[in-house]
């Protein structure tokens, strides 16, 4: 059978012409009032055989299609995730800070990553093909708990990444960001940054292992970064229901950053864990509006939810995150979750399992007809994929809309 695809926009026009969008392709179709009905059909019924003009031309031109022709669309889509390769490194799983919302649980803190073994695997990897981009990740914990082993490990595998397209960042509370560690991280080619401070709360939400406050010793290590050569830093803000709207920060924000575009702001939703839960998501999500707008009234630069080709880095193929205790996962949400696991180091050897649950393209045969394709969270997110309650298929069997305007 032969359906339209839920990634297929449909409009009736005023004069009951039809536009049609692919939303993957972008290719884009206007046909005349006299085909309304049968497009209709073919859109509530599908169509067995393609014998007759109107379903040749929708399916020669990649409107209507079989399961098998839907399948290797989304794949072909997708497929560009294939020329990245992508390290995470967690040098420790403790933290300096205990943030209220934290889904981690500071564990393996005494282990050390096998970082000889990572070194021959990524050698490996890297010389296996030629990568559009190669891209290391500090993560934690807190990473630059381990400053010395990042400075270490940065030396060991230069040569390695020589003449390679690299791309080095670190996600850091910023509490230890000081002159000192930021030269060494400049030295160790570490130039884009994620830190997060949340606002008017932050001493709240964010505070140090022993309850001391944090965000003005973060605010002050970016105006040391900003004296340094970096390419970028992503202040994170993340607000859950009970954040304020942040207009007295943002607006010391600015004082600090300025006009400076290395520097981005992400405002972020906070998701609910085993450890942290919301009472209301409708006042979270107010209150990010609220936040958008008092951060816009500062000029400052806002990264915006905006389309892109690729998934999280937990379902993309060749991403290898690993863990002091020597397990190799990809998501870096569902660290202990068994689908994740998709390898160990075991006797200073990586060893890579031949099966996990981490790709979230394998059954894409019910979701055919499914109108929420295009923003389905199950094919972006290997977590969200392996929930199976995070499902949300409604049938695509109606126009997108009754009037384009």
């Amino acid at each position: 059978m032969y359906y339209i695809p839920g990634y297929i926009y449909i409009y009736k026009n005023m004069d009951n012409s039809l536009s049609l969008k692919n939303t993957y392709t972008k290719k884009e179709i206007l046909m005349d009032n006299e085909y309304l009905d049968v497009v209709s059909k073919i859109l509530h019924d599908g169509v067995n055989i393609l014998d007759d003009d109107v379903s040749k031309f929708l399916h020669e031109n990649g409107f209507i299609q079989n399961e098998k022709e839907f399948i290797e669309t989304i794949h072909d889509y997708y497929d560009v995730n294939d020329n990245y390769l992508r390290f995470i490194f967690m040098p420790t799983e403790g933290c300096n800070f205990r943030c209220t919302y934290c889904y981690e649980n500071h564990e393996n803190t005494s282990k050390k990553l096998d970082y000889d073994a990572i070194a021959q695997f990524m050698q490996e990897k890297v010389n296996e093909r030629n990568w559009d981009k190669i891209i290391l990740n500090w993560f934690g914990g807190e990473p630059l708990l381990k400053i010395r082993e990042i400075k270490d490990f940065s030396e060991k595998v230069k040569p390695i990444l020589d003449g390679k397209d690299v791309v080095i960042n670190i996600v850091t509370n910023g509490y230890n960001l000081n002159e000192e560690i930021i030269q060494i991280l400049e030295e160790a080619d570490v130039l884009h940054y994620q830190i997060t401070i949340d606002g008017d709360m932050h001493d709240t939400t964010r505070i140090l292992a022993n309850g001391k406050p944090t965000r003005q010793i973060i605010m002050n290590n970016l105006k040391s970064l900003k004296k340094h050569e970096f390419k970028s830093c992503e202040i994170r803000v993340n607000v859950t229901d009970y954040s304020s709207d942040n207009n007295l920060f943002y607006k010391e924000l600015f004082r600090v950053i300025g006009c400076d575009k290395r520097f981005s702001l992400d405002i972020h939703k906070v998701f609910e864990s085993d450890k942290f839960k919301l009472d209301s998501i409708d006042k979270m999500d107010n209150i990010y509006q609220e936040n958008m707008k008092s951060a816009n009234s500062y000029g400052l630069n806002i990264e915006r939810d905006r389309e892109t080709i690729l998934q999280c880095y937990g379902a993309q193929k060749n991403c290898y995150t690993f863990r002091p205790n020597q397990t190799i996962v990809k998501c870096t949400v569902a660290l202990d979750e068994g689908w994740n696991q998709i390898g160990e180091i075991k006797n200073h050897s990586v060893i890579i399992f031949e099966k996990n649950g981490t790709d979230c393209l394998m059954n894409l045969k019910p979701c055919l007809r499914c109108s929420n394709i295009r923003n389905c969270k199950r094919i972006v997110c290997s977590k969200e994929a392996n929930d199976i309650g995070s499902c949300h298929y409604a049938e695509k069997n109606t126009f997108d809309n009754e009037q384009c305007h």
